[in-house]
């Protein structure tokens, strides 16, 4: 069991490594980039509401440290285990890699500048 729970992440990467090799990348699928923007500005977005809301609500709920974990959380990207349960169950393997793909490459920029927000609104 612990040999298996070690391997997911090697195998995740091979897995979305051989379907990115089989995937007919499109920069400009308006569907990929819809998810994109949702992901990385309406969901933190959200996020920071709810540590508004809960703080308004009952105070002390969320500590600064707490605040900006959650506002990360809200912000990473996709899972590699969204393309794997497509490919798994043959639901649009392609999409669910390219949306993998582009969460990924843009969080370098828009996890930053999360980080950079929390800290100035929590810290």
């Amino acid at each position: 069991m612990e040999m298996s729970s070690q391997a997911i992440t090697p195998v995740a990467m091979f897995t979305i490594g051989v379907q990115l090799s089989q995937t007919k990348i499109e920069w400009l699928n308006p569907d990929v980039w819809i998810i994109s923007i949702l992901k990385f500005f309406i969901m933190p977005a959200i996020g920071l509401a709810m540590i508004f809301i809960a703080n308004a609500l009952v105070p002390g709920t969320f500590t600064a440290v707490g605040a900006i974990v959650f506002l990360i959380y809200c912000a990473i990207p996709t899972a590699v285990n969204t393309a794997m349960f497509a490919m798994e169950f043959d639901n649009n393997p392609n999409y669910a890699t390219q949306v993998v793909m582009n969460t990924t490459a843009l969080s370098a920029i828009s996890l930053t500048l999360v980080i950079f927000v929390g800290h100035l609104i929590f810290i």
